[in-house]
């Protein structure tokens, strides 16, 4: 178990079969023909391995994944003190920044506006041409927020001269819950 904030990376070519389910409370499932959001993901509903990418996040951490061109899924988790990283991956330290401190938003809006009538949870986004209708009935009528945690990592990137490299920080965010606004 990692103490502290930290990201994990790893990548494969079948998805990973355990994952920690009980720190997800929504997804965000893609593929080409649908975008779902989830309440609640869990194993019974969901195949991630089904989408090409998608997200499951909850208070205490967040899951990305991609399918790559070659096939090979990547994820990457950020984890608070006491979730465990993706196991055989690649772990890295995180240090918790507020958002003001660094000019980033505490929430961004989803897509689109609500659609059709006050009881229906459908959303209409115009760069999504189609009805987004999987969304929690919870959230029925309302505009939907995903609120943000933000962190610095340390980073070390190769520079064009052989041998050198630099040391930079970067910020790195995830989703933490939903809110209806």
């Amino acid at each position: 178990m990692k103490e502290g904030p930290h990201i994990s990376n790893w990548s494969g070519p079948d998805f990973l079969a355990a994952l920690p389910w009980d720190l997800f409370e929504y997804g965000i499932v893609e593929s080409p023909s649908k975008t779902n959001l989830l309440r609640n993901p869990r194993p019974s509903q969901v195949r991630p391995q089904d989408f090409p990418a998608g997200v499951f996040f909850g208070r205490q951490a967040e899951l990305k994944w991609r399918r790559r061109r070659n096939g090979r899924f990547h994820l990457v988790l950020i984890g608070e003190e006491g979730v465990d990283a993706l196991p055989d991956a690649e772990v890295v330290s995180l240090c918790p920044v507020q958002a003001a401190d660094c000019g980033l938003p505490q929430r961004i809006y989803l897509w689109g506006q609500p659609h059709g009538a006050l009881t229906a949870a459908q959303w209409y986004e115009a760069r999504i041409p189609r009805l987004i209708v999987e969304y929690p009935p919870e959230f029925s009528g309302h505009r939907v927020a995903v609120h943000l945690a933000h962190y610095t990592m340390n980073i070390t990137v190769s520079v064009p001269l052989p041998g050198d490299a630099e040391s930079r920080t970067i910020v790195v965010s995830r989703s933490t819950d939903l809110e209806k606004r």
